[in-house]
């Protein structure tokens, strides 16, 4: 840890930690782990050989995972937090072909840890950047972006310089909804083909026909806007960091606004 946040960081921490209650498992400081479908309509994996005069070809991709955030033991203040793909199952297909590639493996996703820095305290960040290599010792790097329901993966696959193999490049652009949805027939697309597919099964769940009428007509993110929405953020990181003396005066402003109002609150209380 950079010696000139460790005391922003002490003292951010201890506060937290004596507030009355202490931290709650839905506290935004503690780690989550959300569940992703991804959407083939709006999911492309391109694959180049630079070496060859040969077109790129797209893949369609689809399949789920796991997505889970924690606050890193190393964090300075801003937070810092890493994230991981778990049991990432993500497939791309041919277009014209009988065969797919493997996504998690291509890109390493079971064993590359993103970072991410919390931009508003103490909330988590809803950037992460992965990087590292692969099976074939071909560089990765990855940025994902959440919004709302909404998981945005964009990055590359890049072949090493002195490799005696001729490795692809490749490309990624994928789009995932949170899950549980409304989405019964696993399109992409929450409509009334999902209804039908709902009614036609021999056990129907509530619950899910809830979560049908909740996304119906959802419209998902167009690539272009989630493209906008990821460079603002990675603009965004390149700010520079506020001076350590600057973070503890700002903490100990917010926590002593955030005493006073939990001071408040017991006061009113009957008893």
């Amino acid at each position: 840890m950079d010696a000139r946040y460790a005391l922003p960081t002490l003292v951010g921490l201890g506060l937290l930690l004596a507030a009355p209650g202490g931290l709650r498992a839905d506290d935004p400081l503690i780690g989550s782990q959300k569940s992703y479908r991804i959407l083939t309509r709006h999911s492309v994996l391109t694959r180049t050989y630079a070496e060859l005069e040969a077109p790129t070809t797209p893949f369609q991709v689809s399949g789920t995972f796991d997505f889970r955030i924690e606050p890193s033991p190393l964090a300075v203040f801003p937070p810092v937090f890493n994230a991981k793909f778990v049991a990432p199952d993500i497939w791309a297909a041919h277009p014209y072909q009988d065969f797919v590639l493997d996504v998690a493996e291509i890109f390493a996703l079971e064993e590359i840890t993103g970072v991410g820095q919390s931009r508003v305290f103490p909330y988590r960040p809803k950037l992460f950047h992965f990087k590292g290599v692969n099976s074939t010792r071909s560089s990765v790097e990855l940025h994902a972006l959440t919004l709302g329901p909404w998981f945005y993966l964009r990055g590359g696959v890049t072949p090493p310089v002195d490799s005696d193999s001729l490795l692809p490049e490749y490309e990624l652009r994928a789009l995932a909804r949170r899950q549980p949805s409304g989405d019964v027939n696993g399109d992409g697309v929450v409509d009334g083909e999902d209804l039908r597919a709902w009614i036609a099964k021999p056990v129907r769940d509530g619950i899910e026909f809830l979560q049908w009428q909740h996304g119906f007509a959802e419209e998902p993110p167009s690539l272009e806007s989630l493209d906008a929405e990821l460079n603002a953020a990675l603009g965004a990181t390149t700010a520079a960091a506020p001076e350590p003396s600057g973070l503890v005066a700002g903490l100990l402003a917010a926590s002593g606004l955030f005493f006073a109002a939990r001071q408040a609150r017991v006061q009113r209380l009957p008893g």
